[in-house]
This record gives C-alpha cells, sequence and structure tokens, in this order.
C-alpha cells in the first residue's frame, strides 16, 4: 500500500517509525548499529517517467524540515515537507514487497511518489536561500547550521533548475 495521507501525517509517521527503530534496536552496541541511524534527503528529477537522484545527503534539510515548513509557509511557496516522498523508507522499512513488474523503489516513486514542477521547486528554493541569507535565520539552539542548510538548498537548487529546463518534476526522497 502506497502512502497516500497528509503532509502533516507523513511527518509524524517518519517521526514514528525513527523512534521505534532507536527503541528497537537500542540494545544493540552502537558499533552494531552503525552509529546512530541518520535521515537525510536526496534530491530527485522525474523525467519521462524516469526517476534521476543526486544521491547526496542533505542531512540539514531533512533535520530542520519542519523549520522550513514554516518558513515556506510564510513565503507562500511551495510547502517544504510537501515536496518529500517517503516511497523509498516505507519499502526499506516494511516486508513489503516491490509490485510486479518493478525492480527498485524509483520505479514506485515514478509512478506513485509525491512530485512538484520544476517551476514551483525553483521557486521554493530560490525565495528560501534569499530569506534565509538576507535575514540570516538562524539553524540549532547551541550551534548555528546556517551554512550547512544554504548550501544544501543550493545543492538543490541546481537540481530543480534542471527539472524547470527540461519541464521535468522534482521532489526530495527521505532516505534511511
Amino acid at each position: 500500500m502506497i502512502f497516500e495521507s497528509s503532509h502533516d501525517d507523513k511527518v509524524y509517521l517518519i517521526s514514528r517509525i525513527e523512534k521505534a527503530i532507536e527503541e528497537k534496536y537500542q540494545f544493540l552496541p552502537i558499533f552494531a548499529r552503525g552509529g546512530k541511524m541518520s535521515t537525510v534527503l536526496w534530491t530527485n528529477v522525474l523525467e519521462n517517467g524516469k526517476v534521476n537522484s543526486d544521491e547526496s545527503d542533505k542531512h540539514a534539510l531533512y533535520k530542520y524540515s519542519k523549520k522550513l515548513d514554516k518558513l515556506t509557509n510564510q513565503l507562500n511557496v511551495v510547502r517544504f515537507t510537501s515536496v518529500q516522498d517517503v516511497t523509498d523508507m516505507q519499502f526499506n522499512l516494511s516486508e513489503e514487497d516491490l509490485p510486479d513488474g518493478m525492480e527498485s523503489t524509483d520505479e514506485v516513486m515514478a509512478e506513485k511518489g509525491v512530485w512538484v514542477s520544476g517551476f514551483e521547486a525553483v521557486e521554493m528554493l530560490e525565495k528560501l536561500i534569499s530569506h534565509i541569507s538576507d535575514d540570516k535565520v538562524k539553524f540549532g539552539l547551541f550551534s548555528n547550521d546556517h551554512e550547512e542548510v544554504i548550501n544544501e538548498l543550493k545543492e538543490s537548487l541546481i537540481i530543480a533548475k534542471k527539472a524547470k529546463n527540461i519541464n521535468g518534476k522534482f521532489n526530495y526522497s527521505v532516505v534511511m
């Protein structure tokens, strides 16, 4: 079953899954768990039914998704979390098999995933970069991950512009 709920439901689901995983595996030594499980975002372009991913971990963007969501609401652009697709994570954390004839979660995401136009993605990312840079928005309580967030947004903008130029679609996949 492909997850088809509201964006808030997706954010809630992701946090519950992460918590359940941490609770389930907390008894294992840290080396057996591979360190703390890290969830990241990857940028993707959908062109002619095919997904192309940069496979570059965007840890800060995932970590500050809620804050970026608030900023996108203020900027009147597509919500940051509404561009996040959980297809890959859903299949990796469940025992669900891929649909017949499909060999990867990218194929499922291409067909049933969450996507926005390249134009919408570029608009969102450009406004976020401008606002965060101009207002020197701080990310983090004890440290400031401002530069990391800006760098990851700029990397994402390069991919979003590719999607826009080919009249394709853009998303972030949530990857564990």
